[in-house]
């Protein structure tokens, strides 16, 4: 590719850009099959004999038509181009390539395939004006399966190869070349697209059971998930990337992310920020019932990336198991676990870089270690590369088998931030546990839990605020969410982004003479209920409803799914409440599927549309296989074709941060033009990663960040330019900063 070869004009050109105001890069290629020179639901790989597949670029452009302009005040031009192609959900036979650009008759550095890949790059002869380009053509017959072809930023052809274009404008690397994923991101590929159908779409339908799903927003309106897998005769973990059209994007049926002759359970999945995955699991390959925590990441194009069947984070005496994961902002995790090394089972934690290797003590660092059992840990990032760890503690309470909940805060380093063995949450009488936290403010946490200080056999719901030195915010032993009649359970909870937390649970206060419903409520960031005192009725129909999982819906509100019996077999159905607690859909749900068999065990992403996808353990087969449908922010229907699918606006921006240049600290503001998952980071100007100042959903309009001038590390970082990178929806933008001490 072309690359700047004058350091004088390099200097010269990056002066003016440190000047120059910040546009961000906005290019766009595409696929086109259907001859129309544009992207559409025609654009389908032939079944049967060749399809001649078009590559489009266009250099001043994206997808939503904005014009791109380049920072430096160059010139978006075409000076040469190289463009990877992959396959998922089969393969396909390359056949002849042509390039459209006669100018470009060299061929740079040779074209390579594979039965799932193709590279090809062109240039020479100069330069071309700004513009849309159809750069080439290739011939494609499906091989087997049902291919999709996708434009992808790297391959497995090698590791040297890059969808990418020369230009005059310099780029965010100063070389003069253009790279997918880095410089700009839109592409649109080609095949079956329209592949949400009603009662869902397969993600794994292969022989034996599946079951026990986990699942993220991969940031691009899709998901990933991961399952325990029996196709094997025993219990593997497997893994899948759904795109925002359901398609799916790794080979059908998924990924293999351990595969040995023992068992492997209860897996973990948090997004690596890269279109990837980081899965962690509990694993019985030592044998004789001895239990070891393993892990492994996935990347974007569902190549594992550690070491076969994972790495080792916890290889101990006896046994380790129920791992939690938060990220570490860097694209490793943080992972903590039950551990009976000693002779109760304590809490411990470990943290793995995005290479695999493991960063603190060997077998991970207490979190908890006392004479009493301690289990369940569940965990959220503090947003500074540590996070805050919360667990079900018998310290006061073994002899009685009553729990309480305490909570720790690890640094990055693997540090305890708080009280030796943690800060009590509650430890009120009768039995609290099922906690689930959500991330609040900086550095703090919300955890919703079940308890049982009423009445015998009786359960209620109650949540605590905790800020990032670990005080409570709330009163102490926390806030009662529900203490209505009879019992609560199996609560879950979202951030409400505002230092709140949605909250949902199965609620039995009907119930000899009725039925088990599902209700929610909200708490505010000082601790009081915003709707009904104890919940609102999200489902009341008739049958037992069972274990709700929620999901903010990027607008204010709340999107819940949970399993449902009113048709004698159970399905899965959802509802989406308004921040004010007003449901958006229909009386008591929306059903998401409702095929015969039974659907159970919802889990539930954000889209990043305001809608939500939801995946579910389905026995229309007769055994256990792993469904998923997305459902619309309107009306809550099922997404049944491409034109239905909301696609989020196109103006995201970076508004300004002021001041600048700053000395500490600089407030960035920013514009988001539809809710849901968001993240903005501060690189250096070499494009060192420095820190993650937002990562998670997040509503639409105009939001502001503060930057002290601190890494992800809590270092002081030195006086220079750096750069604020905004991401939503595929799409990113970004702004220079000047930092003077």
């Amino acid at each position: 590719m072309a690359r700047n070869q004058c350091p004088l004009a390099l200097a010269l050109l990056t002066g003016l850009l440190l000047m120059a105001p910040t546009a961000s890069f906005g290019q766009y290629m595409y696929l086109d099959t259907n001859g129309n020179g544009v992207n559409d639901v025609a654009d389908i790989i032939n079944p049967s004999g060749s399809t001649t597949v078009d590559v489009w670029l266009k250099t001043n452009a994206n997808r939503s038509g904005s014009v791109a302009t380049c920072p430096s005040g160059g010139l978006l031009s075409l000076i040469s181009y190289e463009v990877l192609l992959h396959t998922t959900g089969g393969t396909v036979t390359w056949g002849i390539f042509t390039n459209y650009i006669t100018q470009f008759g060299t061929t740079l550095g040779g074209d390579s395939t594979s039965a799932t890949d193709y590279r090809a790059g062109r240039g020479g002869g100069g330069y071309l004006a700004p513009g849309a380009y159809r750069l080439a053509a290739v011939n494609v017959a499906v091989a087997t399966g049902n291919p999709f072809l996708s434009i992808v930023a790297q391959s497995s052809l090698g590791q040297e190869y890059a969808t990418q274009f020369g230009s005059e404008c310099l780029g965010v690397d100063f070389d003069g070349t253009m790279r997918l994923s880095r410089d700009w991101f839109d592409v649109d590929g080609a095949g079956n697209r329209t592949v949400w159908i009603a009662n869902g779409a397969p993600a794994c339908t292969s022989a034996g059971t599946q079951e026990k799903i986990t699942m993220v927003p991969d940031g691009l309106g899709g998901t990933i998930l991961a399952w325990e897998d029996l196709r094997a005769g025993n219990r593997d973990i497997y893994i899948q990337r759904l795109d925002s059209r359901g398609h799916p994007l790794w080979p059908i049926d998924g990924v293999a992310v351990v595969m040995n002759t023992a068992d492997q359970v209860a897996p973990r999945v948090m997004s690596d920020g890269a279109g990837g995955a980081v899965v962690a699991w509990t694993d019985l390959r030592p044998g004789l019932g001895v239990e070891d925590i393993y892990a492994q990441r996935v990347s974007g194009l569902g190549i594992p990336l550690w070491p076969s069947d994972g790495v080792a984070i916890c290889t101990a005496s006896q046994s380790q198991r129920d791992p939690a994961l938060a990220t570490d902002g860097s694209g490793g995790a943080i992972v903590a676990w039950s551990d009976v090394r000693g002779s109760e089972a304590n809490v411990y934690a470990q943290r793995v870089d995005s290479l695999g290797a493991t960063q603190w003590t060997s077998n991970g660092v207490p979190v908890v270690v006392t004479t009493d059992p301690q289990y369940g840990p569940e965990m959220v990032s503090d947003g500074s590369g540590g996070a805050v760890v919360i667990w079900t503690d018998y310290r006061t309470g073994n002899l009685t088998g009553h729990g309480d909940l305490y909570a720790q805060r690890l640094s990055g380093s693997g540090a305890t931030q708080w009280t030796s063995n943690g800060v009590a949450v509650v430890t009120a009488p009768g039995d609290q546990g099922l906690p689930r936290i959500t991330a609040s403010g900086n550095g703090g946490a919300i955890i919703v839990w079940q308890d049982g200080r009423g009445q015998a056999y009786s359960q209620d719901v109650y949540a605590q605020r905790l800020d990032a030195s670990g005080t409570a915010l709330w009163p102490t032993d926390g806030v009662a969410v529900c203490t209505a009649a009879i019992s609560q359970t199996i609560p879950d909870a979202a951030s409400d982004g505002k230092d709140g937390v949605f909250v949902a649970w199965v609620d039995f206060r009907t119930s000899p003479a009725g039925d088990r419903d599902i209700y929610a409520q909200r708490i505010r960031s000082d601790g009081t209920a915003a709707w009904t005192t104890d919940g609102i009725v999200v489902c009341a129909a008739s049958g037992d409803q069972g274990r709700p999982r929620m999901v903010v819906d990027g607008a204010g509100g709340t999107i819940i799914a949970w399993d449902d019996p009113r048709s004698l077999s159970r399905d899965i159905y959802a509802q989406r409440l308004s921040g004010g607690g007003t449901a958006r859909w229909a009386a008591n749900g929306v059903a998401v599927c409702s095929a015969t068999g039974s659907q159970t065990l919802p889990m539930v992403a954000s889209d990043a549309a305001e809608g939500a996808i939801v995946a579910w353990v389905d026995e229309r087969n007769g055994n256990k296989d792993i469904f998923a449908g997305r459902v619309s922010p309107q009306l809550g229907t099922p997404i049944t074709s491409v034109a239905a699918i909301p696609v989020p606006g196109s103006q995201l921006a970076i508004s300004h941060n002021r001041p600048n240049p700053f000395n500490p600290r600089t407030e960035i503001s920013f514009i988001l033009p539809s809710g849901g998952a968001v993240r903005l980071q501060v690189f250096d100007v070499a494009g060192r990663f420095v820190r993650t100042l937002v990562q998670g959903s997040m509503p639409l309009g105009t939001h502001t960040v503060a930057w002290d001038g601190l890494d992800g590390g809590g270092r002081t970082v030195a006086s220079g330019v750096y750069l604020a990178r905004l991401e939503q929806g595929g799409k990113a933008t970004a702004r220079r900063m000047v930092l003077l001490r």
